[in-house]
This record gives structure tokens, sequence and C-alpha cells, in this order.
């Protein structure tokens, strides 16, 4: 063998032997992995006999609670034939508020109009009021006139 078939030989040798060290390596990890995963498939086996036992409890309690959805379902179904008849009231009801709403538009709408004509009566009776006053003042004064004039000639029939 000459010398680079040696060193070809030897260096396949070096990777062989690198190549085991690494796969020792690999095999010691996967020996503690192993070592782990027993672990845990005992802890998770011990978790499961309590999930198991807890099922049980639960397959118990789901009896109960099954009876209680049956008997949940029929108030249900009562309570939607109760919310049926509502929602028939309800619709009856609206009906009426929209009628009252519309009543109470033309209500206001009079109540508008009756306003102005007050306002408008308002300042008719103000404008009566202030003739009246003024009459009456020219009828004081009117009055005082024919007082005086009687006094006056009362006083002169009495020289």
């Amino acid at each position: 063998m000459d010398r680079e078939e040696y060193r070809a030989l030897h260096g396949l040798v070096q990777e062989a032997v690198a190549r085991l060290k690494g796969l020792e390596a690999g095999q010691a990890q996967l020996a503690e992995r192993m070592e782990r995963l027993e672990n845990r498939m005992e802890r998770l086996e011990n978790r499961m006999g309590a999930l198991e036992a807890r099922m049980d409890g639960l397959e118990e309690r789901m009896g109960g609670l099954e009876a209680r959805m049956d008997g949940l379902e029929e108030r249900m179904d009562g309570l939607k034939a109760r919310m049926d008849g509502l929602e028939a009231r309800m619709d009856g009801l609206e009906a009426c508020v929209t009628r009252l709403e519309e009543r109470v538009d033309r209500l206001e709408e009079a109540h508008a109009q009756l306003h102005a004509e007050l306002q408008e009566f308002r300042a008719e009776v103000r404008d009566h009021l202030k003739r009246v006053e003024r009459v009456w003042a020219h009828h004081d004064h009117v009055l005082m006139e024919h007082e005086r004039r009687l006094f006056d000639l009362e006083t002169r029939e009495k020289k």
C-alpha cells in the first residue's frame, strides 16, 4: 500500500471512529432520553389512572346532568312559548305606540296652531284693553270737565 492509499484509508478510519464516537454519544443521549421517557410514561400512567377514576365520577355526574338538561329543555320550550306570546303582544304594543305617536304629532300640531291663535287673541285683547282704557280715560276727563262746569254753575247760582 502506498502512502496515499494509507492516508485515504487512515482518513476513512478516522471518519468511522469519529462517527462511532458520535453514535456512542448519541446512544448515550438516547439512553438518557429513553430513561426520561420511561419516567414520563410512568407518571402519565399514574395520571391516566387518576383520570380514569375522575372519568368514572364524571360519567355519574353526566347522568344527573342529562336528567337536569331534559328538565331544562322542557322549561326552555315553555319559555319559548311564552316569549312567542310576548313577542306577539310587543308587536301589538308597537302598533299602538305608533298610533299614539301619530296622535301626539297631531295634538302637537293643533297645540302649536292654538298657541299661535291664542297669541293673536291676546294681542287683540291687549289692543281692546288699550282702547277701553283710552275711552275710560277720556270718559273720566269728560266727567271731570262736566263736574267742574257743574260746580262752576252751582257756585254762580249761589252768588
